[in-house]
């Protein structure tokens, strides 16, 4: 279903999509630059970035990963609802609470016509645990404690102990053994071969990246026979590039304003469904006012995050009622998400004893952004938000590098943030727990940077690791976010919705509500009637 912007009329939400979003376009570089002669068939995806590898045991962005998925997918993969469901695997069982055996598809094989068998799952895997590899992932296999080979068809995996979000893992691509003789070899990472329903062709440049249906998948090559996978990094160019029809598709690359200009464009489809990424924002918990609970309560009673949705999301997500999406298994039913109610935000700010001064204000906090036109649109419509409430917002828009090193630092006191996307509701573990607080124990990279303390939590948390059954799991995490409604260390804003951008000569394809690519297996393309490409 296309979108429609909502127009503002001087509400102090609006950001305009028609005339300057139009001269934005014209004002783009030129793509009319020589390019290289890729094959008449070729489909072209944007992408924000160059992915860095295409070894899914290297990959730390986004792009690499999903690039990556395309080429190397792995035992199990993550269904809509988050769920780990059989990819590689025709199927798997839990034997005991630490050991798990998985049987592989018959007849599997490499892109290069070799076999897939359980000693390149094994292979795989205790790759990862390698040093020679230094996989930036291994600590996510830490638990592992022997993976083998029974035969060509079966793997026992054995944990060192229960920990049931383990499965989300089998998720990792699966790589032939005798390519890891020397474990971290970077020609991997530029010549992959693996078992998914694309297989490499070539590298020319940073900013192209050639694919190839795969003959050997296991499900049929897919009907798109050549994948351009083309970096551009502006977002304006983007965009310019898929109303020329010099681009064919673009995932989560476009943001609100633009996608409702492209919406109104013939020849374009923008295809969305309800997306598994949370906006967010995160108190410093140890700041001498926002150690106050009703203060954190007073900032969410003065943001109107109804009106941000709906004038800076275009309507292109949802209102949120917790960090996990709503169609994870692990959500639970719906909670209240209550509007914006400035007189209430007034009142607990009075009674947390900070009274307005004689300049009107109460106290000044900073709100840390990346500098991202779009978040910073947003960033400044709260700062406005809160001002009316009597706090003054200081907005410290950084670039990327430095804003995450100072939030991993625990330097700053709000932080406009957005986890994508959310498979695992084990992340609240990640998040909240003591534990996960940057330390010199976790080598300073945990992820409770708010440096939330709960024991209570702690002890919810650390038993939904270990239930034997997704019921019992799920009810810990029920309870769980009933406490982080609670306390508030992060302020949910929206869930964003996932989004495609297709030229509509491209069929078949659905938007991943975690952003995965795997759309371009299934999708191919089609002559419009009346209209030679």
């Amino acid at each position: 279903m296309v979108g429609r912007a909502e127009r503002g009329g001087g509400n102090r939400y609006a950001l305009p999509v028609t005339r300057p979003a139009i001269a934005l376009l014209l004002l783009a570089p030129s793509l009319g630059c020589p390019r290289p002669a890729w094959p008449a068939d070729t489909v072209v995806l944007l992408v924000e970035s160059p992915p860095e590898t295409l070894d899914r045991r290297l990959a730390l962005s986004a792009v690499a990963e999903n690039v990556a998925g395309l080429l190397e997918p792995g035992l199990l993969r993550i269904a809509d609802d988050g769920r780990p469901v059989p990819d590689l695997a025709e199927s798997y069982e839990q034997t005991d609470p630490i050991t798990y055996l998985f049987t592989l598809r018959r007849g599997l094989r490499f892109s290069d016509g070799s076999p897939l068998v359980a000693a390149d799952v094994a292979a795989t895997f205790e790759s990862l645990l390698s040093p020679r590899l230094a996989s930036p992932l291994a600590a996510k296999f830490s638990a592992l404690s022997k993976v083998e080979a029974l035969d060509d068809l079966h793997v026992r995996v054995r944990l060192r102990a229960p920990l049931a979000p383990f499965l989300a893992e089998m998720t990792m691509g699966i790589v032939p053994a005798r390519r890891q003789a020397a474990p971290g070899e970077t020609g991997f990472g530029r010549r992959p071969a693996g078992a998914g329903p694309f297989r490499f062709v070539s590298w020319p440049d940073e900013e192209h990246l050639l694919l190839q249906a795969n003959p050997n998948y296991y499900a049929g090559a897919p009907p798109i026979r050549h994948l351009l996978v083309e970096t551009v990094r502006d977002e304006t160019t983007r965009a310019l590039a898929l109303e020329s029809g010099h681009a064919d598709i673009a995932v989560n690359a476009i943001s609100p304003p633009l996608l409702a200009r492209l919406a109104s464009v013939p020849g374009i489809a923008v295809l969305r469904r309800p997306g598994a990424g949370t906006a967010y924002l995160m108190f410093r918990m140890d700041d001498p006012r926002l150690s106050h609970r009703k203060v954190r309560e007073a900032i969410a009673c003065a943001i109107d995050r109804q009106a941000l949705v709906r004038y800076k999301l275009l309507g292109y997500g949802e209102v949120a009622d917790s960090l996990l999406p709503p169609q994870s298994w692990a959500h639970g039913p719906p909670r209240p998400r209550p509007g914006r109610d400035l007189a209430r935000a007034q009142a607990l700010l009075d009674e947390a004893g900070f009274p307005r001064g004689p300049d009107g204000f109460r106290f000044t906090l900073g709100l840390k952004t990346s500098t991202d036109r779009f978040r910073r649109s947003v960033a400044a419509a709260i700062a406005q938000e809160l001002s009316e409430a009597g706090i003054r917002v200081r907005q410290e828009p950084l670039e990327f590098g430095t804003f995450f090193s100072d939030i991993q630092r625990g330097e700053f006191q709000i932080a406009a943030m957005k986890w994508v996307p959310i498979l695992e509701p084990d992340l609240l573990y990640w998040v909240f727990d003591s534990a996960s607080i940057p330390a010199a124990a976790n080598g300073f990279t945990g992820f409770d940077r708010e440096g939330y303390r709960d024991p209570v939590l702690d002890g919810i948390l650390e038993a939904a690791r270990t239930a034997p059954t997704r019921r019992e799991r799920a009810a810990d995490y029920a309870r769980a976010q009933d406490i982080l409604a609670r306390d508030l260390p992060y302020f949910v804003l929206w869930y964003e919705d996932s989004v495609a951008v297709v030229r509509d000569d491209i069929e078949g394809f659905r938007p991943s509500p975690f952003g995965f690519f795997d759309g371009l297996a299934t999708a191919r393309r089609v002559v419009p009637p009346g209209r030679e490409r």
